[in-house]
């Protein structure tokens, strides 16, 4: 956050909104600058100094110590496999992924232990070996063998050390169907994040430009670690650990399989149908 950032996101609501209507009557449009700053302060987060390193929040310590164990395997590995069908230029579709990993810190992350605490460190874009593969199966008799050669290239475990922590690549099949798969670890990314990440790729690759981002998930998570350290979330603590007290032990729900002794990260699909009217119902349910 450059300093205008930082003194706008000190300014009460009804003093940004002054702010606002004065810049209006001078034709000048700071919108994006004034939400930005009214989204920080509201949530208390600012930008912080650059650093070495960053702490870890409580949700990538998790990941973080899974990964350590050696565990989880695959289970945290996000993958995204959509037709591009109008996206016929793979140099193109690669120079918009390096446009991103430059706008998002967390595709230039990567993860280490360092005095007995894990800690994140953001690296400068000239540092990231990023590259796009490109399968081409237009004329692959053995088409399925090959999609599935390069799927498995692209999921292949990651080391938290290295980044970054995405591949991205393009199979390209007959009749000019072009596949985009992207895969990233859970650790900088979930299915939100994935959301917005194709919504600018998108807006990229249309030729839109975006506004500058004003906190970065780094910023999140000092603040995290903040209100950890200076007790900010005691008060939340005592609130629930009253609402829930006096409570009988809640019986487990029932299981299909008896439970394992040690964990399992395997998984299935269940395939339901849903007349027209039901998936209405439930859709409205959802949303309410």
């Amino acid at each position: 956050m450059d300093k205008l950032e930082e003194r706008l996101a000190g300014l009460s609501p009804e003093q940004r909104e002054l702010v606002r209507r004065l810049l209006k009557q001078e034709n000048i449009d700071a919108g994006d600058l004034l939400d930005n700053a009214t989204a920080a302060s509201e949530a208390g987060i600012v930008s912080i100094e650059a650093r070495d390193a960053y702490p870890l929040s409580s949700a990538q310590k998790r990941l973080f110590i899974l990964d350590r164990m050696g565990e989880a395997g695959d289970a945290y590995i996000i993958h995204d496999f959509r037709f591009l069908d109008h996206f016929s230029d793979p140099e193109k579709i690669e120079a918009v992924f390096r446009t991103l990993i430059r706008r998002h810190e967390s595709l230039r992350t990567s993860f280490h232990f360092e005095d007995k605490e894990p800690v994140q460190r953001i690296h400068d874009e000239c540092d990231i070996d990023f590259s796009l593969s490109c399968t081409d199966c237009r004329d692959d008799v053995e088409q399925g063998e090959a999609l599935s050669t390069a799927i498995a290239g692209l999921t292949r475990p990651f080391r938290l050390e290295d980044a970054p922590l995405l591949r991205a690549g393009v199979i390209l099949l007959p009749r000019e169907r072009i596949v985009l798969a992207t895969v990233m670890h859970h650790i900088i990314s979930d299915g939100t994040s994935l959301s917005i990440l194709f919504s600018e790729f998108h807006r990229l690759f249309a030729g839109d430009s975006l506004s500058n981002l004003s906190i970065t998930y780094k910023d999140y998570a000092v603040w995290q670690s903040n209100r950890f350290n200076d007790g900010g979330l005691d008060k939340q603590r005592r609130f629930w650990l009253d609402e829930f007290s006096g409570l009988e032990a809640m019986n487990l729900l029932p299981y299909d399989l008896p439970p394992g002794v040690e964990q399992d990260y395997s998984g299935g699909s269940a395939i339901i149908r849903l007349p027209h009217d039901e998936l209405r119902i439930l859709e409205r349910f959802a949303s309410a």
